[in-house]
């Protein structure tokens, strides 16, 4: 046996939880926050491998592994046990450990010889985290291939997977149309680099152009999903908070485990399938109901309840990472805190300070990165939309203190914000605490008045408040 010392770690990691868990099938996904194993009862683990390092250990025989829409699962074999215990009797001379190395793809005769040549690549680079998972997904495709390099349907899912990556970062980061004049040549390295036949791709082509139409017209940019709560939500997202939180009916709830390149699956839930499936059917039903509340609208139903699920790790700080434990309680708890910021945005509209018949003004940007707002003097600012303009003072902005009718701390605030450049570092002093009250003022008159309910102004580590809108001064101000 030919083993890296991370590999036979990993080995001892998946026996050791194997009795722990009672035999149980574990699943391995990566995200771009890191690698885990979980298990059906909850169990997680994160542990620093890759899909070379579980496919090596199924080629020695000490593993199975099966791959299942872009997730992996498997369980330890009986020889597998013995040599993570230590215990295999007659073979240890035959185990060779040796140093951690990278499992390198041109080492393997699986990739066309163009996928080497300087220059054989036309597209651009992305950023240096997308390049990397670029270069993994091209990695763990080729170990797909690795189990049966002749095999058509093994080649086939080579380069399905290869291509979803790559179409992923770039959907995430360029515009409509500049996707849509690449996607002949994403769909060109990806069959190129292990010999596909041209027509391998034709659906995968049309499918993700559609995704890159559909995210645009929601408004989707990057990785972020607008958010636009207007009051009548408040009675949609009573209704389907119970209808989540009943959803387990006394069963394991569901998981949601992350990859890259977008992926995900909905995990482990109960244990017999027929039962499964129906708990399945039903979370997705009640997540395109949210979906369609919100306003969003897509041709794929799957499209719905992934943005959902999206949603949910977006609003939530502590579901970043490469899975939601528990997915209908999470789903309940969302719906309940979207139920609440709708009253508050109809509060806000009652306001004596609010202008207008609602809540929202009208200029209304798809996200927070559509604004731009530019102080014009101490007490009057200019927002912009697009190719749309609109001149407010502090009072009708919302930023009038109830008792002096002067503007407020938070307008201060702002204006400090506009005054640097949209970034608020934090000072060393007991003052910042001062600085998140306004900050959640901020949020809170934002998110009432242009009806975009994700985060305009997030915490950065090392950074402090960054505007997600752009913010400066008119040269006006300063005159």
């Amino acid at each position: 046996m030919n083993l890296t010392d991370r590999q036979m770690q990993l080995l001892r990691i998946l026996v050791a939880n194997d009795e722990a868990v009672g035999g149980k099938e574990f699943y391995f996904v990566r995200h771009r926050s890191g690698s885990g194993l979980c298990y059906e009862d909850g169990k997680s683990i994160r542990v620093d491998c890759t899909d070379m390092d579980l496919f090596n250990l199924q080629r020695e025989r000490l593993i199975t592994l099966v791959s299942r829409q872009n997730a992996l699962r498997g369980q330890p074999t009986p020889l597998g046990i013995r040599v993570g215990r230590g215990e295999a009797s007659g073979i240890g001379s035959k185990i060779q450990i040796r140093e951690n190395s990278e499992t390198s793809i041109s080492k393997e005769p699986l990739l066309s010889r163009d996928e080497n040549k300087e220059g054989a690549s036309p597209l651009p680079s992305v950023t240096p985290g997308g390049d990397e998972r670029i270069r993994r997904a091209l990695n763990d495709a080729a170990g797909v291939l690795k189990q049966a390099p002749t095999a058509p349907e093994q080649r086939r899912t080579a380069i399905l997977h290869y291509f979803d990556a790559l179409a992923w970062e770039y959907v995430c980061t360029m515009p409509v149309a500049a996707f849509e004049d690449l996607i002949e040549a994403i769909g060109e390295k990806a069959r190129s680099a292990f010999d596909g036949a041209p027509e391998t791709l034709s659906d995968r082509r049309h499918y993700w152009i559609t995704e890159a139409r559909e995210r645009s017209a929601n408004g989707i940019t990057g990785t972020r999903v607008p958010m636009r709560i207007q009051p009548h939500h408040a009675d949609i997202f009573q209704k389907l908070e119970p209808q989540f939180r009943r959803l387990p009916a006394g069963e394991s709830d569901l998981q949601a485990m992350f990859t890259d390149g977008g992926h995900y699956e909905i995990r482990p839930g109960p244990r017999d399938l027929s039962l499964f499936d129906r708990f399945s059917r039903c979370y997705e039903q009640l997540a395109r109901q949210a979906m369609v509340a919100l306003g969003f609208r897509f041709s794929n139903p799957a499209r719905a309840v992934h943005y959902w699920i999206d949603l949910l790790r977006q609003e939530n700080p502590h579901l970043k990472g490469w899975r939601i434990p528990n997915l209908c309680f999470e789903s309940a708890a969302f719906c309940l805190e979207l139920k609440t910021r709708a009253l508050e945005s109809s509060s806000l509209a009652r306001q004596p300070n609010a202008t207008g018949p609602g809540p929202m003004m009208a200029l209304r940007p798809q996200s927070w990165e559509g604004l731009a707002i530019r102080f014009l003097s101490d007490e009057r600012v200019q927002l912009v939309v697009g190719d749309e303009r609109e001149t407010l003072n502090y009072a009708e902005f919302g930023f009038e203190d109830g008792r002096s009718k002067k503007p407020n701390l938070a307008w201060t605030t702002l204006r400090t914000l506009a005054e640097q450049q949209g970034t608020l570092s934090q000072p060393t002093d007991a003052s910042w605490a001062k600085v998140e009250k306004r900050i959640q003022e901020i949020r809170r008159v934002f998110r009432g008045r242009f009806g975009v309910n994700d985060d305009p102004l997030p915490y950065t580590n090392g950074v402090g408040y960054k505007a997600r809108f752009q913010i400066g001064c008119a040269p006006s101000y300063c005159s």
